[in-house]
Formats: structure tokens, C-alpha cells, sequence
């Protein structure tokens, strides 16, 4: 499937807002997740990828520390417009409009076969 979207200022700029208002919901969930999780506390991630034993009791400050200002430029660097794909699992009824603002939206039925091609011209 070719990428969509705008490899022009604008294009990226909306990429980037796109990512940091996703980024401060995550902040939210992530924070909200890490408390009282079902494996937080099993040990086995702090084995398996040797993290501190106060991993997930920093995990929240950690998260929450991290600001627009510094999703920025990481967005800058490694996302392309002209590349990227959004997935949303849903009612295109309800998705459909506001996925248009990035691209042309594509909607697939449940066994994967396209029922439409909607660009956002």
C-alpha cells in the first residue's frame, strides 16, 4: 500500500501536533496503567531486561517528566509524513472525518477487503 500524506511544512507540522496530543494522552494512560498493573511487581520484566527494582514506582515521574518540547524533535527525526500509515478500528461514520485530515482513509471490511477509498481533497 503507498504512503500517504504531505512531506510539506504544513504536512509534518500536523504529524507533530498529531504525536504530542497523543503523546499527553499516553502520559495519562501510561501513568494510570502502571499502577497496580497485572505484571508490575512479578519480577519478570525487571529480569528480563535488567531494570532497577524501583522501575515501576519511577515509571510515572518518569513519563510525566517528559514534555512536548522534547517529543518534538525526536518526532522531527525519526517520523516522516510521506511514510507514515494510521490504523483506527472503529465506525468509519465516526472516524472517517476526522481521518481525513491526514490522508486518503481506506476502510476495510472484517475479512480485510476494501469497501472504500475516501481522499481528503
Amino acid at each position: 500500500m503507498p504512503p500517504h500524506g504531505s512531506t510539506s511544512s504544513a504536512g509534518v507540522s500536523q504529524t507533530i501536533d498529531a504525536v504530542l496530543e497523543r503523546w499527553t494522552a499516553f502520559r495519562g494512560s501510561a501513568v494510570q496503567g502502571s499502577r497496580g498493573s497485572g505484571f508490575r511487581g512479578s519480577g519478570v520484566h525487571e529480569r528480563r531486561y535488567d531494570l532497577p527494582a524501583d522501575y515501576w514506582d519511577k515509571y510515572p515521574e518518569r513519563i510525566t517528566a517528559v514534555t512536548p518540547a522534547q517529543v518534538q524533535p525526536a518526532a522531527k527525526k525519526y517520523l516522516d509524513p510521506a511514510r507514515l500509515q494510521i490504523v483506527a478500528v472503529g465506525d468509519p461514520t465516526k472516524v472517517g472525518e476526522t481521518l481525513k485530515g491526514f490522508g486518503t482513509v481506506e476502510t476495510y471490511d472484517t475479512e480485510g477487503k476494501r469497501v472504500t477509498s475516501t481522499s481528503s481533497q
